[in-house]
């Protein structure tokens, strides 16, 4: 989440919500529920259902990718996906086919972040 152009860690929120929802029970457990939701949320994050490090390396055209590349599907951030396949559409796009059937549009010289994973 984002105020303006401050980015808030999700992990503030998960502290956050442990303790607004242990103020009404008990005077002292907020203090130990808001260490508590940060350290459970941090131990999700990493141990239980980590994401892949992805690293952007380059931005290459969509016609020029090819099949085994890993791609930022929606921009400079978020999930990556490998492409399986390419092609062109009936009106002139590129049509880029990931692993698991997903189909992502580009226009013809539209860049496309490469990106490397690091784990």
């Amino acid at each position: 989440m984002q105020f303006g152009k401050l980015p808030v860690s999700s992990g503030f929120w998960a502290a956050s919500a442990a303790f607004f929802a242990t103020v009404p029970l008990h005077p002292w457990l907020p203090v130990v529920a808001t260490p508590l939701g940060y350290l459970v949320w941090k131990w999700c994050t990493t141990r239980w259902r980590p994401s892949s490090q992805a690293v952007n390396t380059r931005r290459t055209p969509a016609e020029d990718l090819e099949p085994g590349q890993h791609i930022r599907l929606y921009g400079t951030a978020g999930p990556v996906g490998e492409v399986s396949a390419t092609g062109a559409d009936a009106q002139g796009r590129i049509r880029l086919r990931v692993v698991g059937g997903l189909e992502v549009l580009r226009r013809p010289g539209q860049p496309v972040w490469q990106v490397d994973l690091r784990n």
